[in-house]
């Protein structure tokens, strides 16, 4: 049987773009027991996790509200003054742009009680990227 993961409903939608494009920070509840990791993951033994959904424009403006990479800022600014074809160009996705650091404790393979700083797990914003 799946494990139950519960749609957090306290958290509103933090999105960036105008309505049809939109990339959004969304939070799913946690529980590691529902996750089946209760045997290895001592805490956090709830948490919030964090993810990036939703859609960006093929040609997004380049202005004040794209929070893409300048990699991006340039290839976008190419095609829509004629130097790439557009073609060449793969839509960009809502991915994130930034994270939290988040403190683990588990059992190794040993079970020694180990802990563990992990810097790219809980998404802290998103954006639309190449």
């Amino acid at each position: 049987m799946l494990p139950q993961i519960h749609q957090r409903r306290s958290i509103e939608q933090e999105c960036s773009g105008q309505d049809g494009d939109r990339c959004c920070r969304q939070a799913i509840d946690i529980n590691s027991a529902e996750m089946g990791w209760d045997y290895w993951l001592i805490s956090p033994s709830n948490f919030t996790f964090y993810y990036c959904n939703g859609s960006c424009p093929a040609y997004p403006p380049i202005d004040e509200t794209f929070d893409g990479t300048e990699y991006s800022k340039i290839k976008t600014r190419l095609i829509q003054v004629g130097n790439l074809d557009p073609r060449d160009k793969l839509k960009p996705c809502c991915s994130p742009t930034s994270y939290k650091q988040m403190d683990l404790l588990f059992y190794s393979g040993t079970r020694e009680i180990r802990h563990r700083r992990v810097t790219d797990l809980l998404v802290s914003s998103c954006g639309c990227r190449d």
